[in-house]
């Protein structure tokens, strides 16, 4: 019946004290009771302290982080030129990384820049806080919910405005504060009215519990302790902390409360209170029961620690008790750091060389996926490489490799860079058109060329530059488009180039008209043309040129410049030519008849 070590130790320990207890299980009740009030009065002054310090670290992040937008050139300049789009895209990525409600700019004039329309009396609020000092901290009324605001001013060097942030205290953010408590219990943030009413941001009280909580406890925020409430109609536990609203008057407070049916004894035992021996068996079941979760919890700990681990996750369990346990959760630990750090060093591997140690192709490609927008792939290739090579050795070459992908790295410190080929480095330009991200390769190419030592010798080195645009989210080919353009940039016999598509054509088609090309040989499709050469001196024609030409049957004449280039490039020329020795003496034998 019981298979689980929790079940068996709780009927185990029933069994044999249970006709001992039910003697003194009234007295038990009582204490426990007694305990148990205790206790929760305690963590509800405990979870009010630990809510200060969650506020006082969320607002300290808060403020370096508004410091440091306030700080950066660029949102000062645009701010000063009232480039309200930049601002407001400024504005909107810390809202995002910082999980913010709102964030605006409120400047000296009352001017608000951003999404957040205010009610008069939310403005009337926000223009109190700022305007008393540079700097205001506190609760912040928003769209008819609490939020924690801070501000910081822009200086620029005159003040010009205030950076506000605000972080809601509501939903998700309380039901996280909750979960840190020891004991069940809700939170909710009450702000006083310009009328001095107070108000909940949650929508489970009513008039009736607001009417009880002013009486029991906003009257007397400034003493410490608990109360206890009926709300919606149960005895409950409640505790107010106050809170400095952002006008920097006493207009907010926290409250915590707690059922105390829940704080309080078991049901079963409440239940039993007649009985002397249920009400002692119902607490000795309990107590049998705590004990085995405090024997069995360390063991659910590393199960569940475990399946974490197994899906990836690094986790680690507490190692503070002694005996087999504790080791086993120092051994879990040690298990949980050693497949982490291989984890990190399989990751390193798959995202970097193993000869130069640079970042390799997969982490370009990593580098696109991350692209918010348009942006561009830059090829830098090594001229000359298989000589370098051939000179220096492969072990040199690929330190002259590191060393060209560390001085591009210092030249273009804030894009992704990585190894595309042994002899060219890639560079991944989010936010730039093809013609700016052209500019950008050929100022890069001028400085990343010249003189590297390495092995003691200086190498002086010459590169070109391909540049391909990323045209939509994943777009690994411009990695190959950037390969290639910096192929069409030598054709050309230029530094750099812009990947030209029309020229390069489609690659597919082209294969399939080399089998077609084969085709047209064995059926005759292709033929030559002779252009006779005039022999100048003795006024003879002494020979002629033989061109080869093709008629396909559906496309029509294709250029000679198409077919016979993609021959050389596939290695069909062999055949090509082949056909073309063949059918020039055939055609001479002709010619040959007819007198020429």
């Amino acid at each position: 019946m019981f298979t689980r070590l929790g079940g068996r130790l709780t009927m185990l320990y029933a069994t044999l004290f249970g006709a001992a207890l039910l003697a003194v299980a009234a007295l038990v009740h009582v204490t426990v009771s007694a305990s148990a009030e205790r206790v929760a009065r305690n963590e509800l002054g405990a979870s009010a302290a630990v809510f200060r310090r969650v506020w006082s670290m969320q607002a300290g992040q808060l403020n370096e982080a508004a410091e440091a937008l306030a700080r950066e050139p660029a949102f000062r300049t645009a701010l000063a030129r009232g480039d309200v789009p930049a601002l407001e895209l400024a504005l909107d990525h810390r809202r995002g990384r910082l999980q913010l409600g709102q964030a605006f700019i409120v400047t000296v004039e009352g001017e608000v820049i951003g999404p957040h329309e205010f009610s008069p009396a939310e403005g009337q609020r926000l223009r109190d806080g700022l305007k008393p000092s540079l700097t205001a901290e506190g609760v912040l009324m928003l769209a008819g919910l609490p939020h924690l605001g801070v501000s910081t001013p822009i200086l620029v060097p005159e003040l010009a405005g205030w950076i506000v942030f605000a972080a809601p205290l509501h939903n998700d953010r309380l039901t996280a504060f909750e979960a840190l408590a020891a004991i069940a219990l809700e939170a909710t943030v009450l702000v006083r009215d310009a009328d001095g009413s107070w108000r909940a941001a949650d929508p489970a009280l009513d008039a009736r519990d607001l009417a009880e909580i002013s009486a029991r406890l906003l009257q007397q925020r400034n003493r410490t302790g608990s109360a206890r409430l009926a709300l919606r109609g149960r005895d409950a536990l409640a505790q107010l902390s106050p809170l400095e609203a952002f006008d920097g008057g006493d207009g907010a407070a926290l409250l915590l409360r707690t059922d105390r049916d829940m704080a309080y004894a078991p049901a079963p035992l409440l239940a039993g209170i007649a009985l002397i021996g249920a009400l002692a068996a119902a607490g000795l079941a309990l107590a049998s029961w705590l004990l085995a979760r405090a024997i069995t919890r360390p063991i659910a700990a590393l199960e569940a620690a475990a399946r974490a681990l197994a899906q990836g996750k690094r986790v680690k369990v507490s190692a503070r008790h002694k005996g087999e346990i504790g080791s086993l959760a120092r051994c879990f630990n040690a298990m949980s750091d050693a497949v982490a750090m291989r984890e990190t060093r399989i990751t390193h591997i798959a995202l970097h060389d193993t000869d130069t140690d640079l970042p390799n192709r997969r982490a370009l490609e990593r580098a696109i996926n991350a692209f918010t927008g348009p942006g561009a792939i830059i090829a830098l290739s090594v001229e000359q490489y298989d000589q370098i090579r051939g000179a220096i050795g492969y072990q040199l070459t690929a330190r002259l490799i590191r060393e060209l992908g560390a001085r591009i790295r210092a030249l273009a410190p804030h894009h992704r860079m990585g190894r595309l080929t042994s002899d060219t480095i890639g560079l991944a330009v989010p936010g730039l058109k093809s013609n700016e991200a052209l500019a950008f390769a050929l100022e890069l190419r001028e400085a990343a060329s010249g003189a590297l030592r390495v092995g003691g010798v200086a190498i002086d080195i010459a590169l070109s530059a391909g540049v391909a645009p990323v045209t939509r989210h994943r777009d690994h080919a411009a990695l190959n488009h950037a390969l290639i353009a910096v192929e069409q940039a030598r054709g050309a016999h230029r530094t750099a180039a812009l990947f030209d598509a029309e020229a390069y054509g489609d690659p597919a088609k082209n294969l399939s008209l080399m089998s077609e090309m084969i085709e047209g040989i064995n059926h005759g499709a292709l033929s030559l043309h002779y252009q006779p050469k005039l022999d100048l001196r003795t006024r003879r024609i002494a020979g002629a040129e033989g061109l080869v030409r093709w008629r396909h049957p559906t496309r029509g004449p294709i250029a000679p410049d198409v077919f016979v280039t993609m021959a050389e490039r596939t290695g069909h020329i062999h055949s090509l030519t082949e056909w073309s020795l063949i059918q020039a003496i055939a055609d001479q034998r002709i010619m040959r008849t007819a007198g020429l």
